[in-house]
């Protein structure tokens, strides 16, 4: 191994570390139509969510595309499997919960529109 490789390495080893151990969470503090709010909170290296209501949270998966955040939240013995989709630019939500397929506007389904927020995940107490 030459000197500058072994010189190097402990950094780049420092750097990556550095890199996963200080990850951010963000935000979205959302209104739904139905006067509930709603806080989602991830992060986009580990594609990681959180929804978080007032006395429980549910953990799940975020796609992240272009134009949108794409949660999705399995079914729970509080909650059925929830889809949400949040456009980036204009925060607007679209929820849907229920049983699959998603997306196709089954009347059996519950669909919610919102608007969300996004903001630094800082604790307050």
């Amino acid at each position: 191994m030459s000197k500058q490789l072994r010189l190097l390495l402990p950094f780049s080893l420092l750097y990556l570390t550095c890199g996963i151990s200080n990850a951010a969470n963000e935000m979205l503090a959302c209104k739904m139509n139905n006067g509930e709010e709603l806080h989602l909170i991830f992060t986009t290296n580990t594609n990681k969510a959180d929804m978080v209501f007032s006395d429980y949270h549910v953990s799940g998966n975020l796609k992240v595309k272009e134009h949108h955040y794409y949660f999705i939240f399995p079914k729970t013995n509080k909650l059925y499997e929830t889809h949400i989709a949040v456009n980036r630019y204009s925060g607007k939500l679209s929820w849907e919960h229920g049983s699959p397929p998603f997306g196709s506007l089954s009347v059996d389904n519950i669909h919610l529109s919102g608007t969300c927020n996004k903001s630094e995940a800082k604790k307050l107490l």
